[in-house]
């Protein structure tokens, strides 16, 4: 071969190479894939198409979450965890759940939520940015998860959702499970190899500590307002205000008996109705008949709520001892009609069951108003408890004695 024509094919072969180059360079990359370990949750991030939509330093901003594609099912799996736990939700998943990363988008992107009725059930998508604040990723989440268990009884429309329990599970889920829900990336070092060091230090703190705090500065809402919220109430300057009366509204309602019970039951109910209230009134019927009375119990807990310093509480100890002392009611007990009287006590459950009426209803009126002023001091772990006892009362007293009947006397 003559030395022009090795010059020919060595131009060529270097021509071939340098396209082959700028050919691959120029192909867009894939996307990733990776499923959760029960198959419900697939998650597909896709490429950035141009550079990232953030300031460098939300990064490091602990109200954000970088979605990393690895660590998003598992975080996923997690959340759905915490949320069926506060719900005593068990059992298999049905409707699978697809979300869609966009990689470089930033948090001031739109969050979507779909779902989609197919031959064999309901599917789920969830698009989101790359890098999202963590109280919209929960709320996204959350809604979905509710979509999916409520769906499971609707034939051809979706449910409609209460934007109060969206918004409340979720903000209970970032202040009560954050550690447990959202994992760090891994950091890369040198050597190639990844892993992420972490050390927690922080105090068990009350999660509805920052709700008191800014419910005492701004009054909760209503339940109407809570119900049929403006797009002021969930996106302006107001949301804050709306996503604290949310929280506290359903943590409420999870301190009523049979509290997820009747939770997970108005979720159920929820494809037979158009509108969600009539779910809610038929899932709570022991303790609601009609909107008015829950506003009713909800202002009364509210008074009692924002008037409340969480952080001046009774010791553990001292609660249980508080409570249990006022579930016990003094009487005077005389063995004959001579005899001195001797004091003793009696408690709630011999007062409902043995004492007439008209004796019964002053002493379990009593009784109740102590219950609701022992609950602004007891610590946190008996308040739910002292709800519950504020309830029955409450509850036994507007319906009356079984055998005799009485009404129940406003102060």
């Amino acid at each position: 071969m003559s030395l022009l024509s090795q010059f020919r094919v060595g131009g060529l072969v270097l021509f071939l190479l340098l396209w082959d180059r700028a050919t691959t360079a120029a192909l867009p990359e894939p996307p990733t894939t990776a499923r959760s370990h029960s198959g419900q949750f697939v998650v597909q991030t896709l490429p950035a198409t141009g550079p990232a939509q953030w300031r460098s330093n939300l990064e490091t901003n602990p109200a954000y979450i970088r979605l990393e594609p690895t660590l998003v099912p598992v975080s996923c799996e997690r959340l759905k965890q915490e949320l069926w736990r506060h719900l005593e939700i068990r059992g298999p998943w049905q409707g699978k759940i697809s979300m869609v990363v966009q990689a470089g988008r930033g948090p001031d992107n739109p969050i979507v939520v779909l779902a989609e009725r197919f031959r064999d059930g309901w599917q789920y998508r969830v698009e989101m940015p790359h890098l999202v604040e963590k109280a919209r990723y929960l709320r996204a989440m959350v809604q979905v998860l509710l979509l999916e268990y409520a769906n499971r009884g609707a034939a051809e429309r979706t449910v409609e959702l209460p934007r109060w329990l969206v918004d409340g599970l979720a903000e209970q889920l970032l202040r009560s499970s954050e550690l447990a829900i959202f994992l760090p990336p891994p950091k890369e070092h040198p050597g190639g190899m990844r892993f992420t060091p972490t050390m927690v230090q922080a105090r068990l703190s009350n999660p509805l500590e920052p709700v008191h705090q800014h419910l005492t500065r701004s009054p909760p809402l209503t339940f109407e307002e809570l119900s049929w919220p403006g797009p002021d109430g969930t996106e302006g300057p107001e949301a804050e205000r709306y996503r604290s009366s949310a929280q506290l509204f359903v943590t409420a309602l999870l301190g009523l008996p049979d509290q997820r019970g009747a939770m997970r039951r108005m979720l159920e109910l929820l494809p037979r109705y158009h509108n969600w209230q009539f779910a809610f009134l038929e899932a709570y019927q022991n303790h609601f008949q009609r909107p008015l009375d829950v506003e009713k119990w909800w202002s009364l807990y509210v008074v009692h709520f924002t008037g409340r310093d969480l952080t001046d509480t009774w010791h553990i100890q001292d609660s249980w001892e508080k409570l249990l002392e006022a579930l016990r009611i003094p009487v005077q007990v005389h063995s004959t009609s001579n005899a001195v009287p001797l004091n003793a006590d009696v408690t709630l459950q011999a007062v409902i069951r043995d004492w007439e009426p008209s004796r019964q209803a002053p002493a379990l009126e009593a009784k109740f108003r102590e219950l609701l002023h022992l609950r602004v001091r007891v610590a946190p772990d008996l308040a739910a408890l002292v709800d519950e006892y504020c309830v029955v009362l409450d509850t036994y007293l507007k319906q009356g004695h079984r055998g005799g009947g009485f009404a129940r006397r406003r102060p």
